[in-house]
């Protein structure tokens, strides 16, 4: 899962270099699951287009059958 990750990262900075500050070193990767705040339709209406950017980036990168994955806990920041 690392490798996969970390190429994902190399694809994302060759697409866009000011990001290399922002990218995780994948020991420290974690999993969040998250509600967005979408405050009007101009925002969920962007939003679902990078969603579907993300995707089909992800199905040219990974040729492989998906993975299944197994979680053993919960938690949260700040209990939010």
């Amino acid at each position: 899962i690392h490798r996969a990750v970390r190429l994902v990262q190399q694809r994302i900075i060759q697409q866009e270099p000011a990001l290399c500050s922002t990218v995780i070193p994948t020991p420290k990767l974690h999993l969040t699951l998250a509600v967005s705040y979408l405050p009007d339709p101009e925002y969920v209406t962007r939003a679902a287009k990078v969603v579907k950017e993300c995707v089909n980036a992800a199905r040219e990168t990974f040729t492989t059958p998906p993975v299944s994955l197994t979680f053993t806990g919960i938690k949260s920041f700040k209990n939010e």
